[in-house]
């Protein structure tokens, strides 16, 4: 997979940057707030729908513009070519397009062009807060599964609805007779976004525990567990644990205008040899497991999506050591199509720099100055 071409307009910094990005590695160097960041997130936004940084669409538009645009054209092994684009808009919704469609839903974009992020941040997801965790799952699996990516969406707006409700049943008794309805359209989604985790997860933990080997050593074994929010016994129907459990906690959600399990309460562990990473884990250990993690994923999403993702390093090998580094550029030597942001060139590997195309980001312009070798 390859991204031809990026085109970006009022995008954050970028007034407008035309990029054409070769089949290798593009280092994309400048000084700290210039625009290196938005022309990587600029494409995550475009694989996933999410901005790795912002909150809010109206945070990627260029202060004083109304709009911004961010679009790609992308070459696939398999598929053919496919232009992707996304408008955003400090008055309207966002509008995306699939070589110029209009595409109302998330799903319908998500999936047409696949990259990892490989960030300092990533080590948020080991050590950070459960929300961190569900995010990552949710757009990594939604650039495999559009039926996952639509079964999100449909969850979350039952999952408002089922609240709305409890909050009505709550402070004055009205919609009792309906909960039963909601229980089972939150049932029926829920878990099979839970089952499509599972198995995920299992897949990624095989993947990055021999990963993790090759980087910490063998007497470290690493193992990625899916925690749901309910108890699920061995052979037990995930529907059925998910029913019996939201019947016990009835009277609780009632009580709080809230629901207390689901996949938007579920998370991740980390464990090294039977110890949890994220309490008790050096800083090492933590770092270790996340860039572990990424690079099964990489491996993972070429697996299911038949070709190679495009991979997106962000200042990536600043916070690790020289193993860990030599692991990650390892990766990035293996054909995959890359864009590396950082400052400066020197904390890169020589065989990188001297094998890629180099563009100085300064103010939000882009401009090539050393094509690739031959």
């Amino acid at each position: 997979m390859q991204i031809k071409r990026l085109l970006l307009t009022d995008f954050r910094s970028c007034a407008h940057v035309d990029l054409a990005p070769g089949p290798g590695i593009t280092i994309l160097s400048g000084a700290n707030a210039q625009g290196k960041s938005t022309l990587l997130e600029a494409v995550y936004l475009l694989a996933t729908s999410r901005s790795p940084r912002a909150s809010k669409d109206v945070e990627m538009i260029r202060w004083g513009q109304e709009v911004a645009l961010a679009a790609a054209e992308v070459a696939r092994e398999e598929r053919g070519e496919v232009r992707v684009e996304v408008s955003l808009s400090r008055s309207e919704k966002r509008a995306m397009r699939v070589n110029h469609v209009r595409r109302v839903r998330v799903a319908d974009l998500v999936g047409h062009l696949n990259t990892v992020l490989f960030s300092a941040a990533d080590i948020d997801v080991v050590r950070g807060e459960p929300s961190l965790r569900r995010r990552f799952l949710n757009l990594e699996i939604a650039q495999i599964s559009p039926h996952y990516c639509h079964a999100l969406v449909q969850y979350r707006r039952i999952l408002e609805q089922r609240n709305r409700l409890l909050k009505l049943i709550r402070d004055d008794g009205r919609g009792a007779d309906t909960l039963e309805t909601w229980n089972e359209q939150l049932i029926a989604i829920g878990s099979r976004i839970v089952e499509r985790r599972v198995a995920f997860v299992a897949e990624l933990s095989a993947l990055a525990s021999h990963i993790h080997s090759e980087i910490a050593g063998a007497s470290e074994q690493l193992s990625i567990t899916y925690l749901p929010s309910f108890p699920i016994k061995p052979d037990e129907d995930v529907s059925t644990a998910f029913r019996q459990h939201l019947a016990l906690l009835q009277r609780d959600e009632i009580a709080r205008g809230a629901t207390l399990a689901g996949p938007h309460r579920d998370d991740l562990s980390f464990l090294v040899s039977g110890t949890d990473v994220r309490v008790y884990g050096s800083q090492g250990q933590q770092r270790s497991v996340a860039l572990a993690t990424k690079l099964a994923e990489v491996e993972l999403m070429q697996q299911r999506v038949g070709e190679a993702p495009v991979l997106l390093l962000d200042d990536a090998g600043s916070e690790l050591d020289e193993a860990r580094r030599a692991r990650l550029y390892g990766l990035v030597t293996g054909g995959y199509q890359t864009l590396v942001a950082c400052t400066d060139t020197s904390g890169l590997p020589a065989e990188i720099v001297c094998n890629a195309e180099q563009y100085r980001v300064e103010g939000g312009a882009v401009q090539q100055w050393m094509p690739a070798a031959t």
